[in-house]
């Protein structure tokens, strides 16, 4: 969803600021009346170019922050998909893995100590990335805290 706090915020010092220009005319100017509209050409331009300088640049200041949160948003995720594909490579090596480890345990002179280690192995890798899965902000510092926890 678009957020224009910069368009409303312009639009919203824009008519602040005709509306001082109009108080500072009648009160300190000692115009005859009060003119919300001036009637004098050249106060009526500068008061209308000010006003639509401050309403383009919070129209751009919007389009801006939206171009920089899409590709935030995008680098989001890319991120996301990368861990994922490693994810599935990394399920598919630890399943070609356990096939080695049953050849092993056909082997009667196998030692039982690295099947002991390999199913250790294989239960650490496994928990790694069930943290990386479950991670739900992607931040340098929350992926090293998954990883290399203190």
């Amino acid at each position: 969803m678009k957020n224009y706090i910069f368009s409303i915020a312009g639009t919203i010092i824009a008519l602040v600021y005709w509306c001082m220009e109009s108080v500072v005319h009648f009160y300190i100017f000692n115009e005859e009346s009060f003119e919300f509209i001036p009637h004098e050409a050249n106060e009526l331009w500068m008061r209308s170019v000010i006003t639509l300088l401050l309403l383009i640049f919070g129209l751009f200041a919007d389009h801006h922050t939206h171009k920089i949160n899409e590709k935030e948003e995008d680098k989001l995720r890319l991120f996301q998909t990368t861990v994922s594909a490693s994810n599935h490579i990394l399920n598919n090596y630890l399943q070609q893995m356990l096939i080695v480890k049953l050849e092993a345990m056909k082997c009667e002179d196998f030692s039982a100590e690295v099947l002991q280690l390999f199913d250790q192995t294989m239960e650490e890798t496994t928990a790694e990335i069930r943290k990386l899965e479950s991670l739900t902000e992607f931040t340098t510092a929350s992926v090293e805290q998954a990883i290399y926890p203190k």
